[in-house]
């Protein structure tokens, strides 16, 4: 991402292929600088129109959508919240917020009792929206709530199983997990090996599967209620930039400066289908896994 250049040695599961860090950086904090994407603040407004809705390409048709939902009194409900089933008047907490876009984006839907906690936040503070941030671990918490979101977290965090365990804890009866993921069950992962952008070392510190994810779930008394995958095309350009050694954050990057990267529209747009095609084989990068507590 950053260019640093430093290997770090993982190790792959013959049971279940996940991908582990073998050695767990002792200064992991040198490696989330103040620019970290999770970091960066964003509009509420920014967060609607160019909010990353899960599975949903930026089409014309999804652009108006958001130009819709910017109007007094309609709401377009994002597929991977919609999937929740949770009601706007229900609890929501979310792991590793960083500055709270995905609950800002709940926020400007209609859902009213929000909340994120990040150990890497400067402070507590609370949205002009009303959205609460802590400086916490859930384990800090003495409240339960009816949806727990990780987006793109789990995979940061060293004790799994025990993150679950304690998830549960605060998780009402009948609630739901939304976890979302990288997979390492995956054909971007298979293409690329070590170039696959989404493996981030050393941040990453399990790029699950499938099969690991259910045997996790399972671990601490969940089952896999269902699954939304929603890979894109950064897939492609990310891991294609690596191969060339460009980092994610160098001025030649396609996410730095879109109108001089090495990628033509047309070969942009072919990124694009290919990661569509991927989500419909249960082949894509990344997925949102919606747990339920398992039944006794």
């Amino acid at each position: 991402m950053f260019g640093l250049r430093e290997e770090f040695p993982y190790f792959e599961c013959a049971r279940c292929g996940c991908l582990q860090i073998a050695v767990i950086p002792n200064d992991i904090s040198k490696y989330y600088p103040e620019n970290y994407y999770s970091f960066q603040i964003v509009s509420p407004a920014k967060i609607l129109i160019k909010g990353q809705y899960l599975s949903d390409p930026f089409t014309g048709i999804l652009a108006l959508k958001r130009f819709i939902s910017l109007l007094p009194g309609i709401r377009f409900i994002p597929e991977w919240i919609r999937r929740t089933q949770v009601q706007t008047s229900q609890s929501v907490l979310e792991l590793g917020c960083g500055q709270g876009a995905k609950l800002l984006e709940m926020r400007a839907v209609g859902y009213s009792d929000l909340m994120g906690v990040d150990p890497f936040l400067p402070h507590d503070y609370t949205t002009s929206s009303g959205v609460a941030l802590r400086r916490k671990n859930i384990s800090d918490l003495d409240r339960s709530f009816d949806l727990v979101m990780l987006h793109h977290s789990l995979e940061h965090i060293p004790k799994q199983l025990e993150t679950l365990l304690e998830i549960k804890r605060h998780l009402k009866p009948d609630g739901t997990v939304l976890i979302r993921i990288p997979l390492a069950s995956s054909f971007a992962w298979k293409k690329y090996g070590a170039n696959w952008v989404q493996l981030d070392a050393p941040r990453h510190f399990y790029l699950h599967t499938l099969k690991s994810m259910s045997i996790l779930a399972e671990q601490a008394g969940f089952h896999i209620a269902n699954t939304l995958y929603d890979s894109t095309a950064f897939q492609f350009w990310g891991s294609e930039q690596y191969a060339r050694d460009i980092p994610l954050r160098d001025p030649r990057s396609f996410n730095e400066n879109k109108r001089q990267s090495l990628f033509s529209r047309s070969a942009l747009r072919e990124f694009d289908r290919e990661a569509r095609r991927l989500n419909n084989q249960a082949q894509g990068d990344q997925a949102a896994f919606y747990l339920k507590i398992a039944p006794r």
